[in-house]
């Protein structure tokens, strides 16, 4: 069985890109390479981490996504277990409140066995793939 962690609480911690479905839904996060790559954004080139998500409630595996958001993917990076457990909320930014951003919240409502089974049953079943071409 893959060992999991719970992240650290940081408002400040955002998530960006195709990672919007996960959503106010439990995930485990998992870096699927050790560094950072450039990416062209519509805003310029940015650096983002790729990445695998279990979604803990449909027990999916899908990869690959990007996470932009440089506090949440040195948090993924020097995550010491297979993945990092927790749920993605939309809330508005502490500096300018008519703006909301995504952070990286550690409840998910499950307890650890119940994460455990599902990152389980997601490693064993089918990986749905996310065309890394596709317009994110």
């Amino acid at each position: 069985m893959s060992t999991f962690a719970i992240a650290t609480d940081n408002d400040s911690e955002e998530l960006a890109a195709n990672m919007s479905t996960f959503v106010d839904k439990p995930i485990a996060i998992q870096a699927l390479q050790d560094t950072t790559v450039g990416i062209s954004t519509e805003y310029g080139n940015s650096q983002a981490l790729r990445v695998a998500v279990v979604d803990l409630e449909e027990e999916a595996l899908t990869r690959p996504h990007l996470l932009y958001w440089s506090k949440v993917y040195e948090s993924v990076l020097r995550n010491q277990a297979d993945w990092l457990v927790g749920r993605i909320v939309n809330v508005p930014q502490k500096a300018d409140p008519t703006r909301s951003v995504y952070v990286f919240r550690t409840e998910t409502g499950m307890t650890p066995d119940d994460i455990g089974n599902a990152i389980q049953a997601a490693e064993l079943g089918t990986v749905h793939t996310v065309d890394e071409n596709a317009p994110f």
